[in-house]
């Protein structure tokens, strides 16, 4: 009798049935919860950190709340992450980051971590940015083979839709393509009004900044020009417009011309302050070309500057037009003060590396206000060594 099994009442029985309702209820609930972290990336590197798992691997997520710092051994890009409500996208790790479309209202800022060195890689889309003000700080924008010589169309590595452009202690990029680097649009309403590069290495085959109506402001601060393209090419050019070129402690390398623009009817005056001007043989500071005679040609050319020394036997300009295929401009209706040739020699020959091309020696009877050499301080320059990805080499 002791061992009887006592009856199971319809009570017993209700309490059963409700408490294995309740434990179905909590096991789905935990089944939805580790799908969910299965299935979406940045849950699942939660769920790694969480474990101890994960170690440092990123999320992978484009939330504007998630850590976007990349896996630097993954092989893979990753992509950009939007911008904020403050129009800043930043870039939290080396990468390489993924080239894509980003638009702000305002200003539209691309900003390199501090103590990082991001890459953007460029690969069939260029990095098409549109905002009234574009700027772009401390990163490496380049081909994501590094010499692109496989492709066979070749875009910008740039698109911008901007009245401004500033690029700051960033590296451009663009060996094996003769297109133009980067390319500047205007907005709906209004052209390009300013490009500013400060403390910034830019190389390229072809020409590096392409718009195609003229600029009124570019200046250049500290800034390495390396490749046999232009600096600045410029389709057509309005009559009435002053384009100003200001180029300060820049230093030109085996260079293309500053400018390639139309022969028509412009006024255009640089101001070249304590540079180095070395340009490839046979290469003019500026280039116009055209259809016209020489004749038709009313062009004002202003160069002043002060400490500039420039390759011995400078030609200031040449023309290309269907008359004449090359011709020197007549250098006597130009205004030139401030430019003066002599002899100077580069620490190294020339490489991606800023610390070759500071000066080890120099000579000339320049008028100088500064006691520091012409030309770049490269210690303020950023190294495009330190890319991970393949960057090429000058020829």
């Amino acid at each position: 009798a002791m061992f009887e099994r006592p009856a199971i009442t319809a009570r017993d029985w209700s309490e059963i049935w409700h408490a294995g309702k309740r434990w179905a209820r909590a096991a789905v609930a935990v089944l939805l919860v580790i799908g969910a972290v299965v299935w979406f990336p940045a849950n699942r590197g939660l769920l790694l950190s969480l474990t101890g798992m994960g170690g440092d691997r990123p999320s992978s997520s484009l939330d504007d709340n998630a850590d976007t710092t990349p896996n630097e051994s993954a092989a893979a890009p990753y992509p950009l992450p939007s911008p904020d409500a403050e129009g800043i996208v930043l870039l939290n790790g080396a990468g390489p980051w993924q080239a894509g479309e980003l638009n702000a209202i305002g200003t539209l800022i691309i900003r390199g971590a501090p103590g990082e060195t991001p890459v953007i890689a460029i690969d069939d889309v260029p990095l098409a940015l549109s905002a009234d003000i574009v700027r772009i700080e401390n990163v490496i924008i380049q081909r994501a083979d590094g010499t692109a010589q496989t492709r066979v169309a070749q875009g910008p590595l740039i698109e911008a839709s901007a009245k401004e452009l500033h690029v700051e202690h960033c590296v451009l990029l663009d060996l094996g393509t003769t297109q133009p680097m980067v390319r500047l649009d205007g907005t709906q309403d209004s052209r390009p009004a300013i490009l500013r590069c400060i403390d910034a290495v830019v190389v390229s085959q072809g020409s590096a900044f392409l718009t195609e109506s003229g600029l009124p402001q570019a200046e250049f601060s500290n800034t390495l020009r390396l490749g046999p393209g232009p600096l600045l090419e410029t389709v057509r050019v309005s009559s009435d417009e002053v384009q100003n070129l200001s180029l300060s402690q820049f230093t030109a390398r085996q260079s293309g011309p500053l400018w390639r623009m139309p022969d028509e009817a412009c006024h255009l005056r640089m101001q070249v302050d304590n540079s180095i001007l070395e340009f490839a043989d046979d290469t003019a500071w500026l280039e116009f070309v055209g259809v016209g005679s020489p004749q038709d040609w009313p062009a004002v050319i202003e160069i002043t500057g002060e400490g500039t020394v420039a390759t011995p036997g400078m030609i200031v300009g040449t023309r290309f037009t269907l008359e004449m295929p090359v011709a020197d401009v007549d250098e006597s209706t130009f205004l030139i003060d401030g430019a003066f040739g002599g002899e100077f020699e580069f620490r190294q020959s020339a490489s991606l590396s800023p610390n070759d091309s500071a000066l080890a020696t120099w000579a000339a009877d320049a008028p100088r206000q500064s006691t520091s050499n012409p030309g770049i301080d490269a210690a303020r320059l950023m190294d495009a060594t330190q890319s991970p990805l393949r960057t090429g080499a000058l020829e």
